[in-house]
């Protein structure tokens, strides 16, 4: 914006000037004192009210701020043992997944023994029919005669026998 120069004013002019009377324009010097000092006590109020609400509004922010930085603090904490549960949770899954890794295979060691134990029976005595109990590597089973026929005294042919087939039931899981 272009402010155009004022020509020069002549002595007259100044005289002139300073001759007039500005008072019913601007009031005496105790009006506008007057005037200047509502206005300076106006602006000091409106600081004054100011300052409080930027005291007011920093304590709010600085408030917000520690709320923050402990929720950010939580957050950082709560990753961290999360982070170390993780951790925890994957080192048991392998720990419980190689024990039940070496339980199965215990597991299928002890059946394969139960299923030669039991294969073994089936070489030692008869398991079942009518001649259950009947001792293939022996002849021990107490017996009498009928109707000229051996008949043996126990249930399985002899105590043995009935041992050897108590054995083989508990072996298959099921009582003696």
């Amino acid at each position: 914006m272009n402010i155009p120069e004022l020509p020069e004013l002549t002595d007259d002019q100044r005289n002139a000037m300073n001759s007039m009377d500005m008072t019913p324009i601007l009031g005496t010097l105790e009006e506008r004192l007057e005037v200047v000092m509502r206005a300076a006590i106006n602006f000091m109020r409106r600081a004054r009210k100011a300052e409080a609400e930027n005291a007011s509004l920093s304590e709010r922010l600085e408030e917000r701020t520690l709320q923050h930085r402990v929720q950010l603090d939580n957050a950082v904490r709560l990753e961290a043992e999360n982070a170390k549960l993780e951790q925890l949770l994957r080192n048991q899954t392998e720990r419980l997944s190689r024990e039940c890794g070496l339980l199965q295979a215990e597991n299928a060691k002890l059946r394969d023994r139960i299923d030669k134990a039991d294969s073994h029976l089936y070489s030692i005595v008869e398991i079942g029919g009518s001649d259950q109990g009947v001792i293939y590597l022996s002849c021990e089973g107490t017996c009498h005669t009928e109707d000229g026929y051996r008949v043996y005294d126990h249930d399985n042919f002899s105590e043995l026998g009935d041992a050897l087939i108590e054995l083989h039931n508990l072996l298959k899981g099921g009582e003696p």
